[in-house]
């Protein structure tokens, strides 16, 4: 799954949606990789997301300063060259000053904590018909693209 990370520079405890986008250091691109059929097992979401290896992000991290999550930039992802979800940052659900700010009202954020914002649609799972899930597998090469961050590309193991 194709996500924007936003990567936190300054402490973040109880901000409001005001003050959230001062504490963020930059952005990155994830790959919010989610192992289902454990997900699945527990109907838990968060029991399919800590496997070794799992949420791999990069390559650059670029600047806040540098980096508007506002305006309208293309989130990509391709499996071996096959575009499979196709999306913008203005399209998401929460944008990075709410999700900052909902999350510092339970989690104390740190410098260098990562937040993964939520994907575009194209992953296999909200496929209705069986046979156009199109699960990942060994030897798979998955990029991530996030105009103006670069490519993160991962060859599954």
């Amino acid at each position: 799954e194709a996500e924007l990370v936003i990567v936190m520079g300054k402490t973040a405890w109880g901000v409001s949606e005001d003050e959230a986008m001062n504490c963020v250091f930059g952005y990155t691109c994830g790959n919010d990789l989610s192992c289902r059929d454990s997900q699945m097992r527990s109907g838990q979401w968060l029991i399919g997301k800590p496997m070794p290896g799992f949420g791999p992000c990069g390559p650059f991290i670029v600047t806040a300063d540098s980096f508007d999550p506002f305006s309208p930039k293309q989130i990509r992802s391709y499996v071996n060259g096959e575009l499979r979800q196709d999306g913008l940052t203005t399209q998401m659900i929460f944008n990075c000053a709410q999700i900052i700010s909902y999350a510092s009202k339970y989690v104390r954020l740190e410098p260098g904590d990562l937040i993964f914002t939520g994907t575009p649609s194209g992953v296999a799972l909200e496929k209705k018909d069986e046979n156009e899930k199109k699960w990942l597998k060994a030897g798979d090469v998955v990029d991530i693209e996030i105009e103006d961050i670069g490519t993160l590309r991962n060859t599954m193991k």
